[in-house]
């Protein structure tokens, strides 16, 4: 069978045309990156030289032709009219699309500063310039507080054909650049930069994280999508994808993406990639996978994050003298301190030692250096065992103003609201909690004591939900 083909065959003069376009455009760009990082030295005979090589090698390489004639006109040099001329005859916007290029050029490379008066430059000189336009929209965004003003507007269909490469490198440059900013600000390129870099792995992936942390869930997760077609076998983002399903509640999809990274080379060197996972298995249900998964990588990585995971797989597991011990191993890594304890609690829970339970707490409300919202709700669970209802309900429902979207916390002001006889309150906060986290809710279920166990039964029923743990 003849292989399939997406388009005509390549002749060998196409194909070494395209090979010879290759070489002139690296040999020159070479040359030209040289000549800026000389010029910067102060060397500008020898940066004229790189620029002039860059200039024989490809004659159309305007960014060269600017940097040259941009250098000698600053030094007022002779030379730079005639440099002027021999641009203006390649190309007759010269002057506006040499500033425009030379600033995505260090815009691409991390370099804001200089770059802010090419743009106002060629803003003078074209202002309505679709090129222009986004190198100006670009760097107003990466530098809020510079002096370009420009505009969230701009559109990728506006840009020439001889500026396109230019401006994706430079929104690419400025999204990577601006990693670890707000949200907000990089979402502000987000459009743009989904258009022009749809096969960019990483930029997918912290445009897909932005949107996470703006609240968009659903645009994050079709992001990560994106990446992870894009780019199969990078770990961080198959790990990143999987969890962002388990977010959106699909877990046969997180536990198939998280699969694929776990049999990825570099799986093991990733930190996090266990929980992920492990998480995954328990919103499966697969106590029994998850725990075997999470002894074995606690034992070889000793991490405090895999003890306290191990923990909670062998609390929903009812082995609960091995999980007070994992647990308390974590408990001396203040990394996971207070989670650990907050975990111990519930084991003491489970195991019936109510006072044990309130110890834990408290120990995680110190180790937290206040009294953290999370265990209000925990403190509420173990006033309730011991028959103190009115005081549980009145904690749980402090949790739940402080923490409205944790089914955790739903469940458990059901919990307290069945404890006292309100039966349409707590069924009403049952389907809330259902209604935001609905696939975790068995492997809460199992974590609880055996009289919350009953109750949660009880109220599944009347419920008509297929919840089952």
């Amino acid at each position: 069978m003849a292989p399939a083909t997406n388009g005509p065959a390549l002749s060998v003069e196409m194909v070494d045309a395209w090979r010879q376009r290759i070489r002139v455009h690296t040999l020159a760009a070479y040359q030209y990156e040289m000549g800026v990082a000389i010029e910067r030295t102060g060397d500008a005979a020898t940066a004229e030289g790189f620029y002039r090589r860059a200039i024989e090698i490809r004659p159309d390489y305007l960014e060269a032709h600017f940097r040259l004639w941009s250098m000698l006109d600053r030094l007022e040099q002779p030379q730079a009219d005639a440099v002027r001329r021999q641009a203006c005859a390649v190309d007759p916007d010269f002057a506006s699309k040499g500033c425009c290029l030379a600033a995505a050029a260090l815009i691409a490379a991390g370099q804001v500063r200089g770059a802010d008066e090419l743009v106002e430059q060629a803003l003078r000189l074209a202002p309505q310039d679709g090129a222009v336009q986004a190198i100006a929209g670009i760097l107003a965004v990466l530098d809020p507080d510079g002096p370009v003003s420009g505009t969230d507007g701009w559109r990728v269909a506006d840009i020439g054909a001889w500026a396109l490469d230019a401006v994706r490198d430079a929104c690419a440059g400025a999204i990577l650049a601006m990693e670890a900013a707000p949200p907000a600000q990089i979402l502000r390129l987000s459009e743009q930069a989904e258009d022009l870099c749809p096969e960019d792995s990483r930029i997918l992936r912290i445009l897909g994280d932005a949107r996470y942390a703006a609240g968009d869930l659903g645009g994050a997760v079709a992001l990560l999508g994106r990446a992870a077609s894009v780019d199969p076998e990078r770990t961080s983002i198959l790990a990143r994808y999987g969890f962002l399903l388990q977010v959106q509640g699909d877990v046969a999809g997180s536990l198939a993406v998280l699969e694929k990274a776990m049999a990825l080379p570099d799986a093991a060197q990733m930190d996090g990639i266990y929980s992920h996972y492990s998480n995954a298995l328990f919103a499966a249900m697969r106590l029994e996978d998850a725990e075997v998964l999470l002894r074995s990588a606690s034992a070889e990585k000793k991490t405090a994050e895999l003890r306290n995971q191990l923990g909670i797989a062998l609390l929903a597991l009812d082995r609960l003298d091995e999980a007070a011990a994992s647990l308390r191993l974590a408990m001396s890594d203040p990394s996971a301190a207070f989670w650990s304890a907050a975990n111990l609690s519930l084991v003491m829970l489970k195991a019936g030692n109510a006072e044990a339970a309130f110890d834990a707490a408290r120990q995680a409300a110190g180790l937290s250096g206040s009294a953290d919202s999370w265990l209000v709700t925990y403190e509420g669970l173990a006033l309730q065992q011991v028959g103190r209802l009115e005081e549980a309900l009145d904690l749980q429902r402090k949790a739940v103003a402080r923490l409205p979207e944790s089914g955790w916390v739903l469940t458990n002001l059901a919990l307290a609201l069945q404890g006292v006889g309100k039966t349409e309150e707590a069924l009403e906060a049952h389907r809330q909690a259902i209604a935001v986290h609905g696939v975790w809710l068995p492997f809460q279920a199992r974590q609880r004591p055996a009289w919350a166990q009953s109750m949660l039964r009880d109220a599944y029923r009347s419920l008509g939900s297929a919840i089952a743990f």
